[in-house]
This record gives C-alpha cells, sequence and structure tokens, in this order.
C-alpha cells in the first residue's frame, strides 16, 4: 500500500503496536430493530486488520434522512470525507492524524 495512503494512526490489534491505516472509503450499516450503528471503515497498512471508526451509534433510524442512510450505504464520498475530517470522533477511536511529508 501506498505511504501516502496511510495517514491515519493508530493502535493495531493484530500487530500489537501503533501502525499506520487507510481509509477504505468503505461504511458497514447494521440496523437492530428499530436503532442503527454505522461505522467507516480503515485498513492497517502492514497486516491489513480492519478498524472502525463509530459514525453512528445506537440511533434511531427515524432520527436519519433517508438521502443520509442512502449515502452510508452507497459510500458517499462527501460522508466520507466529513468522517474522516471530524478529528473528535477520530481520537476517540484512538486514531491520530499522521503529517505528511
Amino acid at each position: 500500500m501506498a505511504t501516502e495512503d496511510c495517514q491515519f494512526e493508530r493502535r493495531c490489534q493484530r500487530c500489537r503496536c501503533r501502525r499506520c491505516f487507510r481509509c477504505t472509503s468503505k461504511f458497514r450499516v447494521n440496523a437492530n430493530g428499530k436503532s442503527i450503528d454505522v461505522w467507516l471503515l480503515f485498513d492497517c497498512c502492514s497486516c491489513g486488520a480492519t478498524a472502525k471508526l463509530p459514525v453512528l451509534d445506537r440511533v434511531a433510524v427515524s432520527k436519519i434522512s433517508r438521502a443520509r442512510l442512502h449515502a452510508f450505504e452507497t459510500n458517499d464520498t462527501g460522508e466520507v470525507t466529513a468522517a474522516t475530517r471530524d478529528v473528535a470522533q477520530l481520537r476517540h477511536a484512538g486514531f491520530t492524524i499522521r503529517k505528511l511529508v
């Protein structure tokens, strides 16, 4: 994988140390009854292990617009960009943004 794709760092569960991760630009959507979870997926640049960035956590489906739900289901680039620019959300999930040289 190209190093320019690996701009996020986090502890990799498989490597057991801090590694670079790249955004896959793919969402995982899981609905359970009336609530929904959405994660943005990242891959470890060393071993390929997957890490998840929570975007929505146990939100009532009725609180999400159909357009936004469709955006998650179709891996909309605007939603991907918004999630990868949310520094507070990234930090909460254990990610740091790596400065590219």
